[in-house]
């Protein structure tokens, strides 16, 4: 404070000597602008370098100035900022006023650029600083609109505030007779990017559509976003996120790994650096576990159908069952049975298709001579059960060739099978002539809240027992649940 008062002090001292000299005479006034140069302006400079310096929280990479008549104020802004490189757009008729901004504040050639725009129009201006952000992607920038035509300054602020830069002027009193600041009124101003709160707004469009499983397009919000606001990083990761969401939903797993290994993996250590909280401790965790459930996916060879070593690796069997579990959930909460039972019904037919694997037989080429018990004998009970179960079908006169869901589960039933036992083969057939009726299967018909009910409790009593027999609890389903982050939560 004492340093700060005893510069105005000084300052104002030399303003008496200098108000001496106002006039209209041409003459006095080269005389009032170079004693001002001399005596007056190196105080104030100072004053700048010590005090208003102070009012700057970080190192800018970039500044960009307009020039105009005035060099002071953006000689004032370059000691204030102190940035490694300076751009500055003028027009020809003032190019000679940057050589002396450069050759005052110290400039090295190196830090420097010049562009030329045009006085009037604003656009060529969106132009170059949209090139000079592209140029310094990632980096810290400031834009100073004090000098140049009204026109000019317009536009650098509204291109400044678009491509995420901050936006700085230096204020004072003018004066009109000399075309120049008032000495001593001189002050660094720092304005909040104004789309940063055209973000806010933004922000909670893309919250309800993540609330509403709409992940492409809250990432398609969220990129435009970051175009406009490239510091707000946070953006960029929730973009991530949400790609990788829609990408397991599709399940384009290794268009999944790829965003999510983004976000656990580049996001999580920018973020921290940037002090920027996102994501709860908690949230993490389930991200970094998403990341690994989704890595078990990506050395699997896509095919018509699953490889019999893939349906025996029961991490594997796990993590496909709890996807289309929770996927079944999320749908079931918007209200979409339709798509959420087909879901279900595939828990029911791949926890068949893994039990039988256990045997070593794989439902579409079953191979019968992995079994126990000959042909002859498994076809025998095969047809004992249909009696004894009373299901209207014809006995088996040779073993399926493929075994759909219906058969798979007779015939882990003979074989006493602890999982296919949680189940009557009664009720599954219910739900799964529900399910083939469907019209998203075979027929016409909608799945009401009533099968839809029943088509769950079998799910789910399957999955509880394939978990039991694997020493998994169902509390493990919460890391495979699409989180909705903190952030958008308070947003």
């Amino acid at each position: 404070m004492e340093e700060r008062n005893h510069l105005l002090q000084q300052i104002e001292e030399k303003k008496k000597a200098l108000d001496e000299l106002i006039s209209e005479d041409q003459k006095e006034k080269r005389e009032w602008l170079a004693y001002y140069e001399k005596e007056v302006f190196p105080y104030i400079r100072q004053y700048f370098q010590n005090v208003e310096s102070k009012k700057v929280k970080k190192e800018y990479d970039v500044l960009i100035l307009t020039v105009g008549s005035s060099i002071y104020p953006l000689i004032l802004s370059i000691d204030a900022i102190r940035p490694k490189n300076v751009v500055f757009l003028c027009t020809d008729q003032y190019v000679d006023n940057v050589n002396r901004i450069v050759e005052i504040s110290g400039l090295r050639p190196t830090q420097i650029k010049i562009a030329n725009v045009d006085p009037v129009d604003p656009e060529p201006i969106y132009k170059k600083i949209k090139e000079i952000s592209l140029e310094y992607k990632g980096k810290t920038m400031a834009v100073d609109f004090t000098g140049g035509t009204k026109s000019m300054s317009g536009g650098m602020a509204m291109a400044g505030g678009m491509v995420g830069a901050d936006l700085v002027y230096i204020s004072s009193k003018w004066n009109n007779l000399l075309r120049i600041t008032m000495p001593g009124t001189e002050r660094l101003e720092l304005l909040s990017n104004p789309y940063l709160v055209f973000g806010d707004i933004e922000v909670k469009r893309v919250q309800k559509l993540w609330e509403q499983g709409e992940y492409f397009a809250a990432s398609d919000l969220l990129d435009q976003l970051y175009e406009k606001l490239p510091e707000q990083y946070e953006y960029h990761v929730l973009s991530e996120l949400a790609k990788a969401y829609s990408s397991w939903e599709l399940f384009n797993m290794k268009g999944a790994y790829k965003h999510m290994e983004f976000v656990v993996n580049t996001g999580f250590p920018h973020l921290r650096r940037m002090g920027k909280t996102v994501f709860s401790e908690k949230e993490k965790e389930i991200l970094k576990n998403q990341l690994e459930i989704i890595q078990t996916f990506t050395d699997k060879h896509e095919g018509k159908s699953i490889a019999l070593k893939d349906l025996q690796d029961v991490r594997f069997i796990k993590n496909l069952l709890f996807i289309f579990y929770t996927l079944a959930l999320k749908l079931k909460k918007q209200n979409r049975l339709d798509i959420s039972s087909l879901y279900l019904y595939r828990v029911i037919e791949m926890i068949g298709q893994h039990r039988m694997a256990t045997y070593g037989v794989a439902t579409d080429q079953p191979d019968y001579s992995e079994l126990r018990m000959d042909g002859e004998t498994l076809m025998e009970k095969l047809n004992q059960l249909l009696k004894r179960l009373k299901i209207k079908q014809r006995p088996f006169k040779e073993l399926p060739e493929q075994l759909a869901l219906a058969n798979t589960h007779l015939l882990l039933t003979v074989l006493d099978d602890p999982v296919a036992q949680a189940v009557h083969h009664g009720k599954l057939r219910n739900v799964s002539e529900a399910r083939n009726y469907s019209i998203l299967a075979h027929g016409f018909m909608n799945i009401d809240e009533s099968k839809y009910k029943s088509l769950f409790e079998v799910a789910q009593t399957f999955l509880e027992k394939f978990l039991e027999v694997n020493q998994s609890r169902m509390e493990e389903a919460e890391h495979y649940q699409f989180i909705i982050p903190d952030y958008l939560k308070n947003a």
